[in-house]
């Protein structure tokens, strides 16, 4: 058991010192530093408690044991720094770590009131003594608080991703299957753990020992995949212009309060400019840059697109992407191209964008759409 927490606290201390060293290092960066921090001292703190270094010093277990109220913060603080516009975390959202504090209160509360009725072991503090039935919901909670967390979060990427959605025509560098994934992977971290501590611990009383090795497992696991993923992590806003206008604009429509007959006039002036000048077939558009194209605002751009195509940004331009491809397809003289590179060639930035864009907008992988429109040319 000592062996893991020591690589665990080690592998989380290494990953802190790369990215302490990080250049061009974001607020995203620090507080993944810091999360990396708390994972070490948490490693430690698991490793001393289990030599028994710990037993004269009960406020160090105090505060130990409060430890799992603080992950869920810093995985909130981390996600948001990075979808956020601003980057940085207010003051206000110290709040979140109220719950650790009231769990280190009633803790200290608990061992001056019953000091001959507590045990310290292996992390852990236990008493004897009867408790008012809010303690006990108290350490429920860090397991319901710990993976509540990973779901706002999931919330927060699900809002993210439709706002992306409404100002780009590609995902990749944008993209949030990462981040999903890291807080899936949280998510079942924390449940894991919740389901060893709280429901084995409290239901048969089981080797403490055990419990430990489940949790520094799970970290240590948890480190190397955030660790090797999240070096390599960009800002997600770091390059995006929403459509916001902060000072009065001098285009047309400078508000996104449109008339009808203006909203017509507009969708029919922005089909002619993407058939004429193929704006699609840049595979960085935005809505921004197409705005510009257009000499109008985003907000009243991104309006018309919706009210009249009835879809966000990202669905109408990769709309024109794969009717592009489909006339490639169709047509002999551009055969001797692969599917890939008739989608790029169609303004599509990679192949796994493409195929999950078109299979999408056709109901068919592009290697069926081609098969199709093979078998329907021998039969004519």
């Amino acid at each position: 058991m000592q062996t893991i927490l020591i690589v665990g606290a080690i592998q989380a201390f290494f990953f802190s010192f790369l990215l302490f060293n990080k250049k061009n290092r974001k607020p995203a960066d620090s507080i993944l530093f810091g999360w990396f921090l708390l994972i070490g001292f948490h490693q430690l703190y698991y490793f001393f408690a289990s030599t028994k270094a710990l037993d004269q010093y009960p406020i160090v277990y105090i505060l130990g044991n409060s430890l799992p109220f603080v992950h869920g913060p810093f995985i909130y603080w981390y996600i948001k720094s990075l979808i956020s516009i601003d980057e940085k975390i207010s003051y206000w959202n110290l709040l979140h770590l109220l719950p650790y504090f009231l769990d280190v209160c009633i803790g200290y509360w608990h061992y001056l009131s019953f000091p001959d009725m507590v045990i310290f072991t292996n992390g852990f503090y236990m008493t004897k003594a009867k408790l008012p039935d809010f303690v006990d919901y108290l350490s429920y909670f860090k397991g319901v608080q710990g993976g509540a967390y990973p779901l706002i979060n999931l919330w927060m990427l699900h809002k993210h991703k439709n706002k992306i959605r409404e100002s780009f025509s590609y995902e990749e560098e944008v993209g949030l299957k990462w981040l999903r994934e890291l807080l899936i992977g949280t998510l079942l971290g924390f449940l894991i753990i919740f389901f060893t501590t709280t429901v084995i611990f409290s239901s048969i009383h089981t080797n403490i020992e055990l419990i430990v090795i489940v949790i520094s497992l799970t970290l240590t696991i948890h480190v190397l995949y955030i660790g090797f993923f999240g070096l390599k992590q960009t800002l997600i806003f770091s390059s995006i212009q929403f459509p916001i206008q902060a000072h009065p604009s001098k285009k047309r429509y400078a508000s996104s309060v449109l008339t009808a007959d203006e909203i017509d006039k507009t969708y029919s002036l922005l089909q002619a400019a993407m058939v004429s000048n193929q704006y699609y077939l840049d595979s960085k558009l935005t809505l921004s840059k197409l705005s510009k194209h257009m000499d109008i605002t985003p907000n009243a751009l991104s309006r018309v697109i919706n009210e009249k195509f009835g879809a966000n940004f990202f669905d109408y331009i990769n709309d024109y992407r794969v009717h592009a491809f489909k006339e490639k397809v169709n047509d002999p003289s551009q055969s001797h191209y692969t599917l890939l590179g008739l989608a790029l060639e169609s303004g599509f930035s990679s192949k796994s964008s493409f195929n999950l864009v078109f299979k999408n907008n056709t109901g068919m992988t592009p290697s069926q759409y081609k098969k199709s429109i093979q078998q329907n040319n021998q039969t004519k």
